[in-house]
């Protein structure tokens, strides 16, 4: 498989002690103050910013409102759900909200519990502004999930 050229945006990764969903907003509280990032192209790259300025750059990259789908990964640390906890989703409309940090979610692959403990939000690299926003039929179409290398 040929490898696209130039630089690639960022996978980024949020850490939170639990969170909430209430079938349209996902709700991460305890949420670790920064967000890590990495990328492997053109070389490895990894750090963390502070989450009020991944929040900035997810605004200042769409529209000004946040209504951009961006792919991710919700995994819930959860014995009693098994090995299998893993959720596909589309997140538009950050926000920090009283404690927590708030996403606006489609569920695309997997179940997304009312209520669950520990959690990592893998953020799929941000889409170009000009790609179809979260609004009928315009998604994009639904991630593959990982593959065993």
């Amino acid at each position: 498989m040929d490898e696209p050229d130039g630089p690639t945006e960022p996978m980024y990764v949020q850490m939170a002690r639990r969170a909430l969903f209430d079938g349209t907003v996902l709700t991460l509280l305890d949420l670790a103050p920064a967000t890590v990032f990495l990328s492997e192209r053109p070389a490895t790259t990894v750090g963390h910013v502070p989450t009020g300025e991944f929040l900035d750059r997810w605004y200042d990259d769409a529209d000004g409102h946040g209504t951009r789908a961006v792919p991710a990964v919700l995994s819930v640390l959860d014995a009693d759900r098994g090995p299998d906890t893993d959720a596909h989703v589309l997140l538009s409309m950050p926000r920090i909200r009283d404690a927590g940090l708030e996403y606006r979610v489609r569920v695309l692959a997997g179940e997304v519990a009312a209520s669950s403990g520990a959690c990592v939000l893998f953020i799929r690299p941000m889409v170009p502004p000009d790609t179809p926003r979260e609004t009928g039929s315009s998604l994009p179409s639904r991630p593959s999930p990982p593959t065993a290398a």
